[in-house]
């Protein structure tokens, strides 16, 4: 018997910047789709730096092409992904309010699912780490607090790729996830992103995806399905002296 649910979605729009659009990943989550037998259609409004808050003003270029994507197009779903510092820092009212601001207009277009993409610490060692006194460990903890409190707040799902950014990092380091900068993803990251995207927004276990991008080796696909599947399946790793 098929047990897939029923109202899957079709149409996926990617909202965010390069994290988002290094390797194409709005593509590899799309390839994994299909691979799995879902028809789904990408669409994406990313650009370099961009801040949610940004894509949600209509008078940006991004926040006016996003204006005009929901006012032509449907979508099921919508994947959100802000600037990769802004939900670490101290202030976080503005990452709240982009975010916010964003599912009510996604809502008002008639997206009911909208994904917050929980992006990762950055690798050590780093010049963001170092100007803000933190290691890889704290950024990720101080991002994964700042979305899980919104994505509750909000009633979003979300997607824990700095959870499984981590578990990859600290316990398998012969995985690279991350390029030179320390900072951006590999074809690896953006496929392990992927994962836990399609994990989350199609209640697929990612020890059953089919689908592995040239480049990433099948032993490397292993490690990486299972800490998606750890990621999106397990608990909080936010302890509590950094819960907001």
């Amino acid at each position: 018997m098929d047990r897939r649910p029923v109202n899957i979605p079709h149409r996926v729009l990617f909202i965010g910047n390069s994290y988002t659009y290094c390797n194409d990943l709005p593509e590899l989550f799309g390839r994994i789709a299909r691979a799995y037998g879902y028809n789904v259609e990408i669409r994406s409004v990313t650009k370099g730096g961009h801040k949610l808050e940004w894509h949600a003003d209509p008078n940006d270029e991004c926040g006016a092409m996003t204006e005009a994507l929901l006012g032509n197009e449907h979508f099921d779903a919508a994947v959100l992904q802000e600037y990769s510092i802004r939900p670490a820092l101290e202030d976080k009212t503005p990452f709240f309010s982009a975010v916010q601001m964003l599912c009510g207009k996604l809502r008002r277009n008639g997206v009911l699912r909208i994904l917050l993409y929980q992006t990762w610490g950055r690798k050590e060692p780093c010049e963001t780490l170092a100007e803000h006194g933190w290691t890889n460990r704290e950024m990720t903890l101080r991002l994964a607090a700042a979305y899980e409190k919104i994505a509750a707040e909000q009633g979003c799902l979300l997607s824990p790729v700095g959870t499984a950014f981590y578990d990859v990092n600290t316990n398998h380091p012969e995985v690279v996830l991350y390029t030179e900068d320390n900072s951006h993803p590999t074809l690896s990251g953006s496929y392990l992103a992927a994962l836990c995207h399609f994990a989350v927004l199609y209640g697929v276990s990612p020890l059953s995806v089919p689908y592995t991008p040239a480049g990433v080796e099948p032993e490397e696909a292993a490690i990486l399905k299972q800490a998606a599947a750890d990621a999106v399946s397990g608990p909080s790793i936010v302890p509590d002296e950094y819960r907001l």
